[in-house]
């Protein structure tokens, strides 16, 4: 009965560890997400300020070399132009779901655990246990899941 309730006090701090370390991983991995999206924003306005200016210089170029008849209607187009800068767009995909990190919160000894555990088992009346040995120290409950910003 020992061995049973110390892992599964073992378990229980597994797995608040490893709730701990998946939400931390998230944090992360969101924050270097949206530094990431930052830098490409910045990076395709660019993209699209060079694509509108060379797209007027291509444009006021041809006007320079076209005849003298062609020029003013062609220096008309030019001033008029408003590319279309649609393909250089960046679309991101959503951000997934933040997985679910589960598990029973009942700790050895707690009500609930000894209801599951215990009381609860056909045998119980028959084979009652010894008294129950708590976990020692404290099993910090998992940080939140972190969400998109």
């Amino acid at each position: 009965q020992l061995t049973f309730e110390l892992k599964s006090c073992n378990l229980d701090t597994a797995m608040n560890s490893s709730c701990t370390e998946l939400n931390s991983c998230r944090s992360d991995a969101i924050s270097a997400r949206n530094s990431t999206h930052k830098e490409a924003e910045q990076g395709s306005a660019s993209n699209q300020a060079e694509f509108l200016s060379a797209t007027k210089v291509k444009c006021f170029i041809r006007v320079l070399k076209a005849s003298v008849a062609r020029q003013p209607g062609l220096l008309a187009e030019c001033k008029a132009l408003d590319p279309d800068t649609g393909h250089l767009d960046i679309v991101y995909p959503p951000m997934p779901e933040a997985p679910t990190c589960s598990f029973s919160v009942s700790r050895p000894c707690a009500s609930e655990w000894l209801t599951t555990e215990y009381e609860g088992k056909v045998w119980y009346n028959d084979s009652k246990p010894q008294s129950c040995t708590p976990c020692t120290g404290s099993t910090a409950t998992p940080t939140a899941t972190p969400t998109a910003t």
